[in-house]
């Protein structure tokens, strides 16, 4: 499979996920189905809309890519059916987190590719790759009237900048294709392993 598709693939699945860990969550808070419907493309395209604002791409992504969009309502409308007819299959914490990660260290280094292709600094691309990743979830979070992980202890943030700068380190000495991947792993090792050993920020 070419470099490229493997990449678009990421991205369709760091949309997927974040739309399934979204429906999953507005469940829980009682919403119908328009509720996670709503939710969960929040959860899935909010990132990157208030990046592409920020930054000036406008039509934002999913307006001129449209089958983001579509992905986020027909993976929250699978996940609400399989809830409930299988009640069982409740995605577990442990898979939500590997789920959740993978989508995180995907959108943080695709949106630090999105601020270097519009000739902007290394900060700024960094902080697109923030903005991208943990977003959508805070705009969720507010909506079901959670405290937004981003802004706790949880190494959830500290996750996609480390992503997103290593994907940046990386891009000096390897193709973008294999740098893409090293962020994205940086990200999830970080984000499972912090979760698994209970690790926090020291402030």
């Amino acid at each position: 499979m070419h470099a490229s598709s493997v990449l678009q693939q990421l991205d369709y699945f760091g949309t997927a996920a974040f739309a399934l860990a979204g429906t999953v969550q507005a469940m829980e808070k009682g919403f119908d189905v328009v509720g996670c419907l709503a939710i969960a493309t929040v959860t899935a395209v909010g990132g990157g809309t208030v990046r592409d604002l920020l930054l000036g791409n406008t039509p934002v992504f999913w307006i001129r890519h449209q089958e983001y969009l579509v992905l986020a309502l027909v993976t929250s409308a699978v996940t609400r059916i399989a809830c409930r007819m299988f009640p069982s299959i409740r995605p577990v914490k442990k898979a939500n987190v590997l789920l959740d990660s993978i989508g995180l260290g995907t959108f943080a280094v695709i949106g630090t590719q999105v601020a270097l292709k519009t000739q902007n600094s290394a900060l700024v691309a960094v902080l697109s790759g923030l903005m991208t990743a943990t977003f959508g979830g805070c705009i969720r979070d507010v909506i079901l009237n959670r405290y937004p992980v981003l802004f706790t202890k949880e190494l959830y943030g500290a996750s996609a900048v480390a992503g997103s700068t290593t994907y940046l380190l990386a891009l000096a000495h390897l193709s973008s294709y294999r740098a893409f991947m090293i962020g994205v792993l940086c990200t999830v090792l970080i984000r499972n392993i912090s979760v698994t050993f209970d690790w926090n920020g020291p402030f």
